[in-house]
């Protein structure tokens, strides 16, 4: 905006607009839509390399290419390789092909589950979980609704894609939350029982399987990414 720059003049200043606004939430539903394509891409990515990395053990066959980066991944995210006596490891990898099928549906419907809220109203609905006055990007209700808030836009591109998985992981099983973190001591020891649970071995494991296949944990640990 221009404005007269002499010295005893005030410059006008645009009015701040509330986060409950039109306006504000559509700049909010723009910045999920954009970051879909890539949640989805990820998505879609860990459900052929699962296919791949399941096909290969059942045949009993040796891993190429992809399919060595594919078990490694599982193994690294949700320890398919600590597994329950009596389940195959290809018996543990359909159980995650399960879950990534239902965040996949998910993501499909995601018009009628994705929702935008005020910080006050964000403020009081994670306030028991955060903590007093704290308030994150989205925030899920399973199998009812994922909700954005304003903090969502300012998050970098790969974080945003990484909240959406996040997030569509809570939603489709309560049981499914923050047991472990996103890396360190507690998540390296986790086994599949407890992966399958832990919410961020499941953005994680999709960056992991995308090209370029690096185990790049994106997320709220790197919101500018």
């Amino acid at each position: 905006m221009a404005y007269n720059e002499s010295p005893d003049l005030v410059p006008e200043m645009p009015e701040s607009v509330p986060d409950n606004s039109a306006v504000d939430i559509e700049l909010r539903r723009q910045a999920v839509d954009d970051a879909k394509p890539l949640a989805a891409s990820w998505i879609a990515n860990s459900l052929r390399m699962l296919a791949l990395g399941r096909r290969v053990l059942e045949a009993g066959r040796e891993p190429g290419h992809l399919e060595k980066i594919t078990l490694a991944a599982v193994r690294t995210h949700f320890h398919t390789d600590q597994r329950p006596a009596g389940l195959s490891e290809s018996g543990a990898i359909k159980m995650i092909e399960w879950n990534f099928q239902s965040i996949s549906r998910a993501l499909s419907m995601s018009d009628s589950i994705f929702a935008y809220v005020d910080g006050e109203t964000a403020a009081q609905n994670t306030r028991g979980y955060f903590g007093s006055e704290f308030i994150v990007p989205a925030y899920a209700y399973a199998v009812s609704s994922i909700a954005f808030t304003a903090d969502f836009p300012g998050l970098g591109p790969k974080c945003r894609a990484a909240v959406i998985i996040h997030q569509l992981a809570h939603f489709i099983d309560a049981r499914i939350r923050d047991i472990a973190g996103a890396k360190g001591a507690a998540y390296r020891s986790l086994d599949l029982a407890s992966a399958l649970f832990n919410v961020h071995c499941y953005p994680n494991f999709a960056i992991n399987v995308s090209p370029p296949f690096l185990d790049d944990r994106f997320g709220m640990t790197r919101p500018e990414d």
